[in-house]
């Protein structure tokens, strides 16, 4: 594998396709069409998948056909790659760096400083998989999400131009190899689909198959001989209508609710082969590949990658200052700005460094750039740990995984629900220590024989866990309490509080094990609270129900003191008034807090607790007071919200707190 003079005499890129820009302009536009008006559009997430085999075609072309030549180079790759990559990016970065630092609290900086730094190294996908999901309420307020997918692609380049040059060596060996990454990525997907979609969307392993099939298709058109290659032109009409089809079927009938990526992007996947496939340098007789390569769709296909940077930073930014996402006007705003930033940073920055003036100076300047970038973000998280201590709203994400403590033998009080039980954790935890068993699982009712499930979970699951919780606390006669809790209205009639996070109860589901064709989710709700509090009560147990807390309904940060632009009384955000009128909440949750009663009503040893005291008064509901902020994000609460509710419980646990 070369490194030497070599490098310079690798033959020039592939001939030029502009209905692979346009294909790109489909991607991008599919996504900004998505982050700005999901309801428009469920599957435009699927943008990033076309990209992922685009990357993948192109990239294996140049790449194939030098290992052929024996002119490939390694480090003239990754010049290629930072040349490439890092102008659009480091702008991008550097602009969100100071947007954060004029409209950040010292939490959220920290957290920015964390998405910074591992933006800076291309593992924000890793990151990501370890905090909140893709269409979690919270993603769009982490500027930097999107850079997940460049996480996925460079993570897939440190070794596929080695593979591809093994592969050119040994004759007949690099279709079999990038075959078996095909099969083995996608095996990957399907497993970990079986268990944590979330894990699946975000990890590397699960996603290498999609550029790995653009590459198979690089391989195919190596050889005008080929048999696929000889296909695809032969049949290259009904082919182009086909992938055609196939993405605008794919755009349609996708949606957050679905278990994706699993088998479901093999349509997005499939739709651009095809297409791509079916398509040449030549003027393509075929409509979709006309389509594609006019100008228009070659013009935003060329800025594509800026304008996929810039797009989402600027709708996160706005649902952070404004508290929620932002008015249509302003996100039609957003996109123009974006589309015009883009083309700046392709007119005046990526072309000056890719092959212009700066072309000599770009790898040293932007991979320090970039390095320099990672540290700040590090020194950031560094700082805000160090601060930390000092803010008097600590924002707390629920756990995702059972809260297990170091001796789980001295647990007296178990935890059980769903997120809205798993945010005591923090309040009890504080009086009980070790003698509190979380076994809380984010989005399960607390219930024998109750599934939900929705992307982040497969059927069957929930369930399960409840079940072995439940089992667990009759079989554990030291554990002799559970506090239960569970959200409401958002399981039973599929809308969120003030249309925030439409994408929560996007394809739920609600089952009764027992029941499948029960189709009354309020119900199914009732009879799994009441056959779960017989079976408790009968075994003696002592159990503890939790009403839910109001939903807040708006971005806890609007709650905290006003940022002033410094020298001006130009307020940028905060200051704003944290309640919501209680009539609001009543009308919301009247319903479900009736039939709570009425059921627990029946079990007379069963202990109902009503925090909602504790928030509201005749007028208004709080999600804030006299500095305490005890909201996370719209309906979450901080640490200083979970002790608040934490004092309604433990006068009833006195014998179990320390």
């Amino acid at each position: 594998m070369s490194s030497t003079s070599k490098t310079h005499d690798s033959p020039p890129h592939p001939a030029y396709r502009p209905d692979i820009d346009g294909l790109r302009a489909v991607a991008v536009g599919a996504v900004l069409l998505f982050h700005a008006f999901p309801e428009a559009l469920p599957g435009g997430f699927i943008g990033v998948d076309i990209f992922f085999v685009i990357s993948g075609y192109l990239i294996s072309t140049i790449v194939f056909g030098q290992a052929e030549r024996d002119s490939f180079s390694i480090l003239e790759f990754y010049r290629r790659r930072v040349r490439r990559i890092f102008p659009g990016l480091t702008v991008l970065m550097i602009a969100v760096l100071v947007a954060g630092a004029l409209l950040l609290y010292a939490d959220e900086l920290r957290n920015l400083g964390a998405h910074l730094s591992a933006g800076s190294f291309f593992a924000s996908n890793l990151l990501l998989w370890r905090e909140s999901g893709y269409f979690d309420e919270s993603a769009e307020l982490k500027p930097l999400l999107h850079l997940w997918s460049l996480g996925i692609e460079e993570q897939f380049y440190l070794f596929w131009p080695l593979l591809a040059w093994v592969g050119t060596r040994r004759r007949g060996a690099l279709p079999w190899l990038a075959a078996a990454v095909v099969i083995s990525s996608m095996a990957a997907e399907i497993w970990l689909m079986s268990r944590n979609a979330n894990t699946a969307f975000y990890l590397p392993i699960s996603r290498f198959w999609e550029l790995a099939c653009g590459g198979l298709l690089a391989w195919v058109d190596m050889d005008p001989t080929r048999r696929a290659r000889s296909w695809l032109r032969r049949y290259s009409a009904p082919a182009s209508t086909l992938g055609a089809l196939t993405l605008l079927v794919s755009l349609l009938a996708i949606h957050p609710g679905l278990a994706f990526p699993g088998w479901w992007a093999w349509g997005p996947v499939a739709g651009a082969m095809l297409l791509i496939g079916s398509g040449s340098s030549d003027a393509s007789p075929h409509w979709p590949h006309r389509l594609l390569a006019s100008r228009p769709m070659v013009q935003v296909g060329l800025i594509s990658y800026p304008l996929y940077l810039w797009h989402w930073p600027l709708l996160a930014f706005a649902a952070i200052v404004l508290g929620q996402t932002a008015p249509a006007s302003y996100r039609v705003t957003a996109m123009v700005a974006a589309v015009l930033l883009a083309w700046l940073t392709y007119r005046f920055v990526e072309r000056p460094f890719r092959s212009g003036r700066l072309h000599q100076l770009a790898v040293p300047l932007l991979s320090s750039a970039m390095i320099a970038l990672g540290l700040t973000g590090l020194a950031l998280v560094l700082h805000g740990r160090a601060t930390a201590a000092t803010l008097r709203e600590t924002f707390v994400s629920p756990s995702r995984e059972p809260v297990i403590p170091r001796h789980p033998d001295r647990a007296r009080v178990m935890l059980l629900g769903d997120s809205h039980a798993n945010h005591l954790d923090a309040g009890l935890r504080a009086s009980l220590g070790d003698r509190l068993l979380n076994l809380s699982s984010p989005g399960c009712l607390p219930f024998y024989d109750v599934d939900r499930y929705d992307l982040r979970m497969r059927p069957g699951e929930c369930p399960r866990l409840m079940r072995e919780a439940l089992d667990l606390l009759l079989s554990r006669p030291d554990i002799d309490t559970v506090v239960m809790s569970s959200m409401g209205p958002v399981y039973l009639d599929d809308t969120t509080f003030r249309g925030t996070a439409p994408a929560r109860v996007r394809g739920q589901r609600v089952i009764d094990v027992r029941d499948p064709a029960q189709s009354d989710r309020w119900r199914i709700y009732a009879d799994g609270l009441d056959r779960t509090l017989t079976a408790l009560t009968e075994a003696d147990e002592h159990v503890i129900f939790v009403l839910d807390v109001p939903e807040l309904g708006l971005n806890p940060s609007t709650c905290r003191p006003a940022i002033h632009f410094p020298g001006t009384q130009w307020r940028l955000r905060g200051g704003e008034d944290c309640t919501i009128p209680r009539a609001e909440f009543d009308d919301r949750t009247a319903r479900f807090r009736d039939m709570v009663v009425e059921i627990v009503g029946r079990h007379p040893s069963v202990r109902l607790v009503d925090p909602t005291s504790r928030f509201c008064d005749a007028n208004v509901c709080r999600g804030a007071s006299a500095g305490e902020i005890w909201y996370r994000d719209f309906d979450h609460l901080s640490e200083s919200g979970s002790h608040l509710v934490a004092r309604e419980i433990l006068p009833l646990l006195a014998d179990v707190a320390r």
